[in-house]
């Protein structure tokens, strides 16, 4: 313990939702005062899930982009 620095506190709320046959998921993170959101989506069939989710991104308007995941987005962002 006495090794042990203490670099903050990740906390996640997850809403999981069924959608055309996947899983969609959205993480809601909070973070030395970051409030960050993630979208993610789940499919047993990789063709199925990406055209699930490039439609879901095109009816609504979301940018798709690369994001480093969030465990990596928290020490980023450290005071």
């Amino acid at each position: 313990p006495d090794e042990l620095n203490y670099q903050g506190a990740l906390k996640t709320n997850r809403q999981e939702i069924r959608y055309q046959d996947t899983l969609l998921v959205l993480d809601h993170s909070l973070y030395h005062e970051t409030e960050d959101y993630e979208l993610e989506l789940e499919a047993t069939d990789r063709a199925h899930g990406e055209k699930v989710f490039h439609q879901l991104l095109t009816d609504h308007e979301i940018p798709e982009r690369e994001t480093d995941n969030k465990i990596k987005r928290f020490f980023q962002a450290r005071p």
